[in-house]
């Protein structure tokens, strides 16, 4: 569940800052303090985007440029260097894509996100380190520079299987600071430290806050609205689905990504799809099956509706069992949410729905938000934002509490 006990504790109580933000911009002078030293057990998530590509580092700390101790990612210029025990080079830094990096151990992988492209490189951690990881720049010997020109949405870190640090962009009245979900740590912008898990600027100057993303009950399309995520998701990846039909559209997508828009044997596709008189089916696979687990809903009726295993449930219940395999024999275009995505045709097979919660395994836990007066989706494992696609804006819901869960 994306709602978790911690969450519900923090919902509880009062939160040290007023709004989370989309991210925290740095023009190269300032820089975040994580407090924390890398360890021979450690991992990063770290989401970000760069307005300058020429050696500036998004996290880092090392007693010099060739310590065993170093733990650094830098763009620079042409690509990304990861340095740990190795110093691979990995994907291509650009000004107008959104990257998310992480390293599990043995592989440090890049992902842009505007394009879906993914490099991977093989690399162990090296030592354990004696100096705190900055974040916006590196620490080098204690002299914290090659400061970011860049954003970062989110940031987290590990050693040895534990969570040490869940930070992401908030702000304090106009003052943008990094937040430990984890609710403990901290640290001034004197380096003195705080137990509230704010972290601030060490930097001069003040970061650029983004706008504020507040969670909201949902949000609907009405047939014209659409995201594209960045990825296709395969076929063996699990989903669940929160919300309702709210209109009746024929073979309308709730999400989908397909290689072609005809329906058929050799168009590998994977939707979950309305179609008239409130019911809800799912589209699966290279069979020419039209319609596994045809159910009625009704309009406006909440639902569940989930692929677990071999499992098509709907509000729990199993309605169908499929059988699942790894990969497409064709090329399938990036998820769409609203309407299916398809690689060589597109039309009008949006859904007239509303959705509260859609989460596909490991790969992208969404849940709608507003930023400002749009109405959006935030994956909350790399805290990006999807906006609107379509030709009119999206219906929301209500606002909810802080903090988004994670």
């Amino acid at each position: 569940m994306l709602i978790n006990l911690r969450n519900a504790l923090m919902a509880g109580r009062r939160l040290p800052y007023d709004a989370e933000v989309e991210y925290l911009e740095s023009i190269g002078t300032q820089w975040i303090d994580t407090g924390v030293k890398k360890t021979s057990g450690t991992t990063i998530d770290c989401t970000f985007s760069l307005s300058n590509t020429g050696s500036k580092a998004i996290f880092g700390a090392r007693t010099s440029a060739s310590s065993l101790d170093r733990l650094m990612l830098m763009a620079i210029g042409t690509y990304f260097r990861f340095d740990a025990r190795y110093q691979p080079r990995i994907g291509l830094p650009d000004t107008t894509s959104t990257f998310r990096f992480s390293f599990d151990g043995a592989n440090a992988t890049m992902t842009n996100l505007t394009t879906g492209t993914t490099d991977t490189a093989a690399t162990t951690v090296g030592d354990a380190g004696y100096l705190n990881i900055a974040l916006f720049g590196v620490n080098t010997g204690g002299t914290v520079g090659n400061l970011l020109q860049g954003r970062i949405y989110s940031f987290k870190l590990y050693n040895n299987g534990t969570l040490v640090r869940d930070l992401i962009p908030v702000r304090k009245g106009t003052v943008g600071a990094m937040y430990d979900r984890r609710g403990v740590g901290g640290m001034n912008s004197d380096g003195s430290p705080r137990n509230d898990g704010m972290y601030f600027n060490r930097g001069t100057d003040d970061f650029t806050c983004g706008p504020d993303v507040v969670p909201v009950e949902y949000i609907e399309s009405h047939g014209t609205e659409y995201i594209t995520l960045a990825e296709t998701i395969a076929p063996n990846v699990d989903f669940e689905f929160v919300g309702s039909i709210i209109g009746d559209i024929t073979n309308g997508c709730i999400f989908g990504e397909s290689y072609d828009f005809a329906w058929g044997a050799s168009n590998p596709a994977y939707s979950l799809v309305t179609t008239t008189g409130g019911k809800v089916y799912l589209r699966y696979g290279n069979s020419s099956t039209y319609a596994i687990g045809l159910t009625t809903i009704g309009l406006n009726q909440e639902f569940t509706a989930s692929l677990v295993g071999q499992s098509f449930a709907i509000n729990g219940q199993t309605v169908a069992t499929v059988t699942r395999f790894d990969s497409f024999t064709n090329t399938v275009a990036p998820m769409g949410i609203f309407r299916r995505n398809s690689s060589i045709a597109q039309n009008a097979t949006f859904a007239a729905c509303r959705i509260k919660r859609l989460q596909f395994g490991d790969k992208g836990k969404l849940l709608p938000v507003r930023v400002g007066t749009e109405g959006a989706m935030m994956d909350v494992l790399t805290r990006r934002i999807y906006r609107n696609a379509g030709t009119r804006a999206f219906t929301y819901g209500n606002d909810l509490k802080y903090p988004i869960p994670a």
